[in-house]
């Protein structure tokens, strides 16, 4: 994930690449079942944009099979080394790991059957150039999907008053 000006948000370094690896497991089951829910057949090509060091380049794995393809993409060098990790340690064959900007892969349009973001677009502000980007790659009757923070749910306790915060 990277910025107007190029950088990579998040700060890097050991501690920061546990806290997004502990965050994809985390959020692991909810990919489980949307990516249930979606229906990836084995055999399908599928790429993860913005995967950092996990993810859910698993569950895609699992899903597409030996006949299948699973590409992740990030352009923070540290990330993809813990992501190419991850991939060695779980001996993930059909998983490929890419260092692109998410904005602009440079990959062939169409050519994927799933095109995944989680906790992309909310941070950079760049989503027209993201969702461009998606809609390029997918192919035509592919899926886009989407996960992301829905902040009209979070609720304080006690509430706050109006004007504060």
């Amino acid at each position: 994930m990277s910025t107007s000006g190029g950088e990579y948000l998040l700060a890097g370094g050991a501690a920061e690449l546990e806290r997004l690896r502990l965050q994809a497991r985390v959020w692991e089951p909810e990919a489980e079942a949307m990516l249930d829910r979606v229906g990836i057949a084995p055999g399908a090509h599928c790429i993860d944009l913005g995967c950092g060091a996990l993810g859910i380049l698993g569950p895609l794995s699992r899903r597409v099979g030996p006949s299948g393809r699973v590409v992740g993409v990030d352009v923070d060098a540290k990330q993809l080394a813990g992501a190419r990790a991850f991939v060695q340690e779980a001996g993930l064959s059909n998983v490929e790991i890419l260092e692109l900007d998410a904005y602009r892969t440079g990959l062939p349009a169409q050519a994927f059957d799933l095109v995944h973001v989680r906790f992309v677009f909310a941070p950079v502000g760049r989503d027209g150039e993201l969702l461009r980007e998606m809609l390029r790659l997918v192919r035509p009757g592919g899926i886009v999907a989407i996960q992301e923070p829905d902040a009209s749910s979070w609720t304080c306790l006690p509430p706050i008053p109006r004007g504060i915060g």
